[in-house]
């Protein structure tokens, strides 16, 4: 989902970055396949966007499409071998 196939994340990959917040990442252990990763400081980009989530088909529950907000944080620095940091929020709260 992340990839930027899906329109949601493409749309908000897009936006303009509101601003950077330096967060600290704990270590975090390998378990299973995933490897361990070292602490670290990261560098996320922010960025928001309101959005209409669309009636989902065939449920008479709804009916009109949902206004939402969506903040997007990805990591702008993430050190050579780590998966960089990326999620998104939808919230009915005004960003």
């Amino acid at each position: 989902m992340g990839d930027g196939s899906d329109p949601l994340w493409a749309s908000l990959q897009r936006q303009a970055v509101a601003g950077v917040r330096e967060v600290d990442i704990p270590a975090r252990p390998a378990q299973g396949e995933q490897s361990g990763q070292p602490a670290r400081r990261a560098s996320l980009a922010v960025r928001f966007a309101p959005v209409m989530i669309p009636l989902p088909r065939n449920d008479p529950r709804f009916t009109y499409p949902l206004s939402v907000w969506a903040v997007y944080l990805a990591e702008t620095d993430a050190p050579p071998g780590i998966e960089p940091i990326e999620w998104m929020l939808l919230t009915s709260e005004t960003v």
